[in-house]
């Protein structure tokens, strides 16, 4: 993946466990489903939780062994009754959970254990689309109000449809043929686009040489470190990516822009434009605008966080985080660009220099993958959805993360937890102490 030869100061991706990234450019954010009650509640639904994924795992495998054992010919829907018939000395659960036509249901009355189980078992199971099986898009705890699943047509129209429908429409993304799925998330007029990057494991065959090469990748069922194909996953490790905490997740949504602010044409003192150092405004992440820039890690960290504020994208919801993008949820996604199932991006080349603005603005390409920086109103400039726009996302279409190369530098969250007087001064203060992070942030 190339590195940034244009940037000054921004904010890297989001993820939408959901994680974002801050500096000069507020690329990207990331979404990840989580639950933030009392530590005794946390702990023993974390439990729970990681309990049914490895019987979730522990009954896939039981049917895989069958239908080796005969010759593919097993009937899944057969396996019917207690999880201990199934799982030898697995007793705790057999008056809640049972097992229906090969699938894991949940018996009990507690509401939000049933949630969890449905999440696991259903709404973040594999799908095969042009024969490839993935975790489908989690959309558990998006609110409906705010979110939209979008795709777009052959002449990269956009579409959007309501994600109750579009956990139903397998149309919606073919990871097979660089097809990745695609939200937004719009709330007080702040809208921030999404893509989902499915749980996977990765192989690099010569890792040493000076030559780029393609990366393996098969991706994984669920929470599990079990390949949805049930294939062997001898020498693949799986991304580290899809832990965050103590918690496995099924994938990660990832800003699809460099992140912009809810003012993208201020213009600072020092002349940047894009938003700067302030916690005031609200993270948007639009193509085509100028890019956050200017701001401290600390701040961004705290911008990302406040997008599942009242106002902010995604709005108020327990159950979902936004953060500074990690270090390693960057990697998830150039690895799987380098994959067969993507592709290098073209570099964002716009950029303009001139004193008294600095502008950046996202989602574009030049005329070729590693144009130099373009002026604003440079004819080759391209905007996101044109033929040469594509080629500067990670799939070399619509459907891609964009500005992974080119525009701003993209501060991730990475830490060297040393007591540097650096650490207290320019991160989140509610996350240190005595210039240490503290062990429940460790996870940001």
């Amino acid at each position: 993946m190339k590195t940034k030869e244009n940037a000054k100061r921004g904010i890297s991706l989001i993820t939408l466990v959901i994680t974002i990234i801050v500096v000069i450019i507020l690329a990207a954010a990331v979404i990840l489903t989580l639950n933030n009650n009392n530590p005794v509640e946390n702990a023993k639904e974390a439990t729970f939780r990681s309990d049914v994924a490895s019987i979730n795992e522990q009954l896939n495998l039981y049917a895989l062994n069958e239908l080796a054992k005969n010759d593919g010919t097993f009937d899944i829907t057969s396996m019917n009754g207690k999880v201990s018939d199934y799982i030898p000395g697995v007793t705790q659960y057999d008056s809640e959970l049972k097992v229906e036509q090969g699938k894991l249901v949940y018996t009990g009355s507690d509401t939000k254990r049933a949630q969890m189980v449905e999440e696991i078992v259903g709404k973040t199971s594999t799908v095969e689309v042009g024969g490839l099986k993935y975790n489908k898009p989690n959309l558990t705890y998006l609110p409906s109000a705010t979110t939209k699943a979008v795709k777009w047509d052959a002449s990269n129209v956009e579409t959007e449809m309501e994600i109750t429908t579009a956990d139903k429409d397998i149309s919606w993304y073919d990871y097979a043929n660089k097809k990745w799925a695609n939200i937004y998330t719009n709330n007080n007029g702040n809208k921030a686009y999404w893509v989902w990057i499915p749980r996977y494991a990765y192989k690099i065959d010569n890792p040493h040489t000076t030559t780029a090469e393609q990366i393996n990748i098969k991706f994984l069922s669920g929470t599990s470190n079990v390949a949805s194909d049930g294939s062997s996953l001898e020498g693949y490790t799986v991304h580290p990516a899809f832990t965050f905490g103590e918690t496995q997740l099924s994938g990660i949504w990832v800003a699809k822009y460099e992140a912009s602010s809810s003012d993208p044409n201020k213009v600072e003192t020092s002349g940047y434009t894009g938003g700067g150092n302030t916690t005031g405004l609200q993270v948007r992440v639009l193509p085509d605008v100028y890019s956050w820039r200017n701001i401290h890690t600390g701040n961004a960290q705290t911008v990302s966080m406040n997008m599942t504020s009242s106002n902010g994208s995604v709005g108020t919801d327990n159950n979902t985080d936004t953060h500074q993008m990690k270090n390693i949820e960057w990697g998830a996604v150039a690895y799987l660009c380098q994959s067969v199932y993507g592709q290098e991006p073209w570099n964002n080349p716009h950029g303009d220099w001139t004193a008294g603005s600095y502008k950046l603005k996202t989602g574009y390409a030049g005329a070729s993958k590693d144009s130099g920086s373009l002026s604003e109103g440079n004819a080759n400039l391209a905007k996101y959805n044109t033929t040469n726009g594509v080629k500067a996302s990670t799939t070399g279409n619509i459907y891609g993360i964009y500005d992974m190369a080119g525009g701003a530098y993209e501060y991730v969250a990475s830490v060297l937890n040393n007591g540097n007087s650096n650490i207290g001064t320019y991160m989140k203060v509610d996350h240190v102490q005595s210039n240490k992070v503290k062990t429940e942030y460790a996870k940001y």
